[in-house]
């Protein structure tokens, strides 16, 4: 009797079986068919979120930077000064914006002091900067100041977040008429979200615009919809299609 074995990861629900062939899957691919309990091993080949890379922008678009100006990221200095030196960190303003953008990011990416964990990219204006951290993680996510007296403006980074596995809450919600006595509605949550997707359609199917500002609570998680925002409300049977992780 011929044998075959199956590749981990195989589909065995796609396979065509032959007759007097005798299938011997792995206990991983076994995991994948129904009224079996998954095992360490299993687990492992979850769905993993890769996590996202923390993301900030330095602007100039005022003009040119305030010579002897500094720009701190994460407790780096970086100094202007009247000859660049982007080994040490040193950039140069020049007369405008756009050669102040491109020195600084110069700067960034020529610092040898220390390992950098960010890239620094001039936007296509040539008057800003994107500061983009190289791993994911939170790490990234660090203050960010300047002692510009207005020529730069500065954000922390943000939206860094770690790899790992999430959790998917998707749901359905009907608004009721209580809802829109309310003029909110509050969609509980099994946990904290990270991130949401949110629109809402007519017993018809037919997209729903609306102005309801969507925001995050806890103590109980949930999301919610200020239905009294803007001018456009969302009405009794009306369905909210929310998606989730966290």
């Amino acid at each position: 009797m011929a044998q075959l074995t199956f590749r981990r990861g195989a589909n065995i629900r796609k396979a065509f079986l032959l007759d007097d062939v005798e299938v011997t899957p792995t206990a991983a691919e076994l995991n994948l068919l129904a009224g079996n309990t998954a095992t360490a091993a299993m687990l492992n080949q979850a769905d993993y979120d890769a996590g996202a890379h923390a993301v900030a922008v330095v602007d100039f678009n005022t003009g040119a930077a305030e010579a002897a100006c500094s720009i701190t990221v994460g407790g780096v200095v970086y100094q202007e000064a009247d000859v660049a030196v982007a080994a040490t960190g040193v950039w140069t303003n020049g007369a405008t914006a756009a050669t102040s953008a491109t020195s600084f990011a110069a700067a960034i990416n020529g610092d040898t002091r220390a390992a950098v964990p960010m890239t620094a990219t001039v936007a296509a204006a040539g008057e800003s900067v994107f500061l983009t951290w190289d791993a994911v993680g939170t790490a990234g996510n660090v203050t960010i100041s300047t002692t510009s007296a207005g020529n730069v403006t500065v954000e922390n980074s943000h939206g860094g977040l770690a790899a790992g596995r999430r959790r998917i809450y998707a749901v359905n919600y009907v608004v009721t008429a209580q809802d829109v006595l309310a003029a909110q509605i509050v969609i509980p949550l099994p946990f904290a979200p990270i991130s949401w997707i949110e629109n809402a359609k007519s017993t018809a199917g037919l997209l729903k615009a609306h102005t309801g500002l969507v925001t995050v609570g806890t103590a109980p998680n949930r999301i919610s919809i200020d239905n009294s925002a803007g001018a456009t409300h969302l009405a009794a049977t009306d369905v909210v299609h929310l998606v989730v992780t966290g």
